[in-house]
Parts: C-alpha cells; sequence; structure tokens
C-alpha cells in the first residue's frame, strides 16, 4: 500500500516544541507496542518529542487490561517522547490533552461538532471510538521525568473484531481521504500535538484548552458508572478529575477508570 510513510526510515520532525536539533521520527514496520519502544528511549536518554510510528502492533494496549486491535496498513499506531517541566500533579492531563489533539486532527476531515472526546482517554465519531490515548511514565520527586503519550487511530476502514463491530469507527469511514490517508492524518496529528502539548505545559494556557475538552466531551451532562462509582458526570475539574453528582446530592471526584454511560441529561448543575 502506498500510504507515504516510510516504513523502515527515521527522520526528523520540525516541531517547535521539540525543541532543537528536531527530533526523530522512527517508522517501524512492525513492533510489539511503540509506548515500549518510546520506553527504552526515553531511558537511553532521547531528546523530548521523540516519535514512533508502526504500521502494525503485535501487542498493542489501552488502559487497564485492554489489548488494542492493531492491524496491518489500516491505521495509526504511535508514541511522543514528552519532557517538559511541570509538575506530577498535571501529569493526568496529559492524556486529555492527547484525546484533544486526535479531535482537532479529525476535525480537518470532518465537521467538528461530529467528534467528542470520552472522558479520560477516547475520542469518538458519531458516538463510535475512533482512537484511544494511552499515557505511561516516570516521575523525579514532585516532577514529570518524562512521559509516553501513545495515540492508537483508525484512520481506514476495516473489518473490526466481532467484540469491538458495534463501537468502532475509521476516519476512511465518514470522510474521502484519497491517497497517502495515513501520512496526512499524521501530519496534522502531530502538529496538534505540538500545540495541544504548549498548552499543556503551560499553566497560562490551561483553562483555555480544558474549557474545549469540557465543551467537546461526549461525557457531561450523562449519567455513568466509573469503576465503583455512579452518578451524572457533571465536570472536569482543572486537576482532570470527572465530577460526579450522586443521587445522594453528593460529589464525587474520578481520576481514572473505563467510564459506562447509561443514559443523556440536562446540564442544569453549572457544570461547564
Amino acid at each position: 500500500m502506498n500510504d507515504g510513510l516510510p516504513w523502515g526510515q527515521t527522520r526528523s520532525a520540525e516541531l517547535r516544541w521539540l525543541g532543537a536539533p528536531p527530533a526523530e521520527v522512527r517508522y517501524l514496520a512492525a513492533t510489539t507496542s511503540t509506548n515500549d519502544d518510546v520506553r527504552r528511549l526515553a531511558t537511553a536518554d532521547a531528546p523530548r518529542g521523540t516519535v514512533v510510528v508502526a504500521d502494525t502492533q503485535t501487542g498493542g494496549r489501552g488502559r487497564g487490561d485492554h489489548q488494542w486491535h492493531s492491524p496491518k496498513g489500516c491505521n495509526l499506531y504511535l508514541s511522543v517522547l514528552v519532557r517538559e517541566e511541570v509538575s506530577a500533579t498535571r501529569a493526568p492531563l496529559l492524556a486529555l490533552a492527547m484525546g484533544l489533539a486526535v479531535a482537532r486532527c479529525c476535525d480537518h476531515f470532518v465537521a467538528a461538532e461530529r467528534v467528542k472526546i470520552k472522558w479520560p482517554n477516547d475520542v469518538q465519531i458519531d458516538q463510535r471510538k475512533v482512537a484511544g490515548v494511552l499515557v505511561e511514565g516516570a516521575l523525579q520527586g514532585h516532577q514529570l521525568s518524562y512521559a509516553i503519550a501513545g495515540v492508537g487511530f483508525n484512520v481506514l476502514r476495516q473489518d473490526w473484531p466481532a467484540e469491538i463491530a458495534d463501537r468502532a469507527i475509521a476516519l476512511g469511514e465518514v470522510a474521502a481521504l484519497g491517497t497517502d490517508a495515513r501520512a496526512k492524518a499524521l501530519g496534522f496529528l502531530l502538529a496538534e500535538i505540538e500545540s495541544v502539548v504548549d498548552q499543556w505545559a503551560s499553566p497560562l494556557g490551561s483553562v483555555r484548552w480544558l474549557d474545549e475538552v469540557r465543551s467537546r466531551c461526549a461525557t457531561l451532562g450523562r449519567e455513568v458508572t466509573v469503576g465503583d462509582h455512579r452518578g451524572l458526570a457533571v465536570d472536569i475539574e482543572d486537576d482532570g478529575a470527572l465530577r460526579l453528582l450522586r443521587s445522594t446530592g453528593e460529589i464525587t471526584r474520578v481520576y481514572s477508570g473505563e467510564v459506562t454511560t447509561e443514559s443523556a441529561r440536562p446540564r442544569s448543575d453549572g457544570a461547564s
């Protein structure tokens, strides 16, 4: 397939937040997991902004114990090494920031109102999952030493496994992508990651980009279950926590977990 990506090569990425000289983008024909690849590079002192992109993964994974379906020649599987001077308390926000970058990338191909973020780490088109984010990191004291931001992005239509066929979607199912689809999507995605990581790392920019996440969040205004917690999702806190209004009137803040959505309700409780 001529998709415009130089599998098996290493190139430089001209992204301003990555520092100078430009960081590497490594293209692999196959790998176990791009997150694992970037972790090894991180421990070998690779520069911030190093990117690994694979044509297929044999051990791709999502949050928890979930595997990420990674067939060859269809989609984008990539991980970015993030080395920013931020406090450990800001680290959990990176998954939301990366989700916003993917959503903005999708905006180049479909109407923005069709693209939503599902807290904490999924992106949807027409209520079906088009991408997932997995952020893993290392702390040094109260600071983030580095983070690995992985993205699995369904670009081209494919035959889905039966267990996800009703929940998955590819960008190519809803947009005319033309030739070099993955190369075009990757270019837009890296540019959006550049922009949103700048905003995430800057405390002054946190309100603006988080407000955009809130406005695009499919989870807010719905009755949800997250682990042992159940309630109306009313807001995303400034630290990334999902605020739930329980039937008792109590507020619960949840920082991670798989969300099960039950129904939609009007936001009459002050949510953004």
